[in-house]
């Protein structure tokens, strides 16, 4: 479960994460050289070789990170800066002029980024709206102040947790479109963590139930991540994100 807000650095540190991956692993430059001298007839580079299946791999990692991050590159120009830096003494830019070509792809990607996130966010908030509206409609659905709502599905006997406590939970987070995202289920056993961990709207309904209740969230975005998903999420900016939840236990 992704219970801490977190940031992503990726724009800031790519470029030097590309320069430390080609320049780390002995012979990549040969390997990219290699690859490109055994083509076969289809243009692809035979791969039955291990230092060559490792080059591939080292491209298929860097070129999955540059597209995360929207980082347009030219191919060729990358696997001339590759051949440069393992195989000769001598670069085509200076050290000045790259620093400043990296600044500015960087900028041109945080800005792509931020066009493409502005984008999501706009429909991620408009359906959540929605959502939200239709939801609170449906009966036995309970919306508290800060907008967080419930269902009991089955309510314990138990203890409530305070925000200090330690509780073992179950549960399943899906979009609101019926994508799961996050299971323990899935998993085969609980999550234990601090109440005071999670993300707000966790925060705030851990504390309204009971041991061994179940409930079904439903959690606006400002209650969850907001505008920064966790990296890797299977979720956009400003989504409402839903749970179902068992308080199996307060451990401390």
């Amino acid at each position: 479960m992704k219970t801490m807000r977190t940031t992503n650095s990726h724009a800031t540190l790519l470029v030097a994460t590309v320069l430390l991956l080609s320049l780390a692993v002995p012979g990549c430059g040969n390997g990219a050289t290699a690859a490109a001298s055994n083509e076969g007839a289809s243009g692809a580079a035979k791969l039955d070789q291990p230092k060559a299946r490792g080059s591939y791999a080292i491209g298929v990692n860097i070129g999955r990170s540059l597209k995360h991050d929207s980082i347009e590159i030219d191919i060729d120009a990358l696997v001339a800066g590759l051949r440069d830096a393992s195989e000769t003494e001598t670069t085509q830019l200076t050290d000045a002029e790259m620093a400043e070509a990296m600044s500015t792809i960087q900028s041109q990607a945080a800005e792509i980024k931020r066009g493409k996130m502005s984008v999501a966010s706009t429909q991620n908030r408009e359906e959540g709206q929605k959502y939200l509206a239709a939801n609170a409609a449906k009966e036995g659905v309970v919306t508290t102040t800060s907008g967080l709502q419930y269902r009991v599905v089955r309510q314990g006997d138990g203890a409530k947790p305070t925000a200090t406590s330690q509780v073992k939970v179950h549960y399943r987070g899906t979009t609101i479109g019926g994508a799961t995202f996050d299971a323990s289920y899935d998993r085969g056993e609980p999550v234990v963590f601090p109440v005071n961990q999670v993300i707000a709207g966790w925060t705030e309904a851990l504390q309204l139930m009971t041991v061994g209740s179940e409930w079904q969230l439903v959690i606006p975005a400002n209650l969850a991540y907001g505008l920064q998903p966790p990296p890797g999420a299977k979720f956009g900016p400003d989504s409402v994100l839903l749970f179902d939840v068992e308080l199996l236990e307060i451990v401390k």
